[in-house]
């Protein structure tokens, strides 16, 4: 993984999900330096979550994806949710 995937990890505010409450939940962070053509991968053991190609990701703007329901029902408890840069 490029080191922007590290920036990211480093810098996200911890937070828990209640996996059975039947909504979808956005996940937010923000990036330690400016991406340009880049793609925000989020992971959990090993199983990709999400995926989004962006033109540009910049410091100054908090960013969110949003993780369905379905896919949270699927995933263990005390799970570790990676947000990922990649360029």
């Amino acid at each position: 993984y490029s080191s922007a995937a590290s920036d990211v990890y480093k810098r996200q505010v911890p937070q828990k999900v209640n996996l059975n409450a039947g909504r979808d939940v956005k996940l937010y962070f923000r990036v330690g330096d400016v991406y340009r053509d880049a793609t925000i991968r989020v992971t959990c053991d090993g199983q990709a979550l999400y995926t989004r190609k962006k033109s540009q990701l910049t410091p100054g703007e908090m960013e969110h994806v949003t993780i369905r329901s379905d896919v949270l029902s699927s995933l263990r408890e005390r799970s570790e949710v990676l947000i990922q840069i990649e360029c």
